[in-house]
This record gives C-alpha cells, structure tokens and sequence, in this order.
C-alpha cells in the first residue's frame, strides 16, 4: 500500500517515515531479512541522529536480542 500510494504522488505527512520504510525494505532485498544494527545504524545517520539509540546497543548484544553480523 505504502509503495502504491507514493508511485501516486502522495507524501507522507512525516518524511522520516518514507525514510524508515526504504530503508527497511533495503535490508531485507540486501541481507533477506532484517539486519535490525545496520537498518537502526542506518536510519539514525541518514536523520541526523548518529548516536540517539547507543545506550540501547550494550544491553540488546548482552542478552543476545542484536547480532553485530547479519543472519541469512
């Protein structure tokens, strides 16, 4: 629905979400599935917001919830 309404013109009302939604799409085409650090990485560098979610990172590696490597 997302791509439909954009090939139509439409813009959403909030450009980081357009921004979200390519790059999301992105990492599954690249890895073929979601790579969550490269796709928050990513995310946070193209919004101007390198380090808004660092603190998180130590925390999610320790439990084993983000992997530093993607997974096929």
């Amino acid at each position: 629905m997302r791509k439909l309404t954009l090939d139509k013109g439409y813009q959403p009302a909030d450009r980081k979400i357009s921004r979200f939604n390519t790059i999301f799409t992105d990492s599954i085409k690249q890895h073929g599935r979601v790579y969550e650090l490269g796709m928050v990485t990513r995310f946070n560098l193209t919004t101007g917001q390198p380090l808004k979610d660092a603190g998180f990172g130590p925390t999610m590696l320790r439990k084993g919830k983000l992997g530093l490597r993607p997974t096929a």
